[in-house]
């Protein structure tokens, strides 16, 4: 603290004023609150059952522990306003659709999907995802934001 009793701001955060906000604000979150609430719901359901699926169901399981994680550091990163925070989340993105579109279109996980329903989920999942993707691509607030 310096003389006038306020705290010396630390050089390497940002200042709240120049935080991330509004949409990039909400990506930040759910990539890194909201995916990692999905994966412990997925896994959960998945726990009773993980002895006796497969190796294959353990490793997309582990992938989709990964890719989460990565998320959740891009999360961070935006939230943070980090260098390359966009193409971190870029990349996670891209990671977590893929592995969630894997998870879906293959008969690996079990599913309790009626019959008709896999085809609009994959669109909607993809629609998703890209959205956000072409959000950071395209988004003169962000490049603003981020740098």
């Amino acid at each position: 603290m310096p003389g006038n009793g306020r705290p010396t701001p630390d050089p390497g955060r940002p200042s709240p004023r120049e935080r991330a906000g509004g949409w990039l604000l909400l990506l930040a979150g759910l990539l890194a609150i909201g995916e990692p609430l999905v994966l412990a719901a997925e896994v959960a359901r998945l726990l009773p059952t993980l002895g006796y699926q497969g190796a294959a169901v353990v490793l997309l399981v582990l992938a989709r522990v990964a890719v989460t994680a990565f998320g959740v550091a891009a999360g961070l990163a935006i939230f943070n306003r980090r260098p390359h925070a966009t193409g971190m989340a870029t990349l996670a993105l891209a990671l977590l659709g893929s592995v969630s579109l894997f998870a879906l279109l293959t008969p690996i996980l079990p599913s309790n999907r009626p019959p008709g329903t896999t085809a609009p989920i994959a669109v909607v999942v993809f629609a998703y995802y890209a959205g956000w993707i072409a959000y950071l691509r395209r988004s003169r607030r962000v490049r603003e934001t981020m740098g």
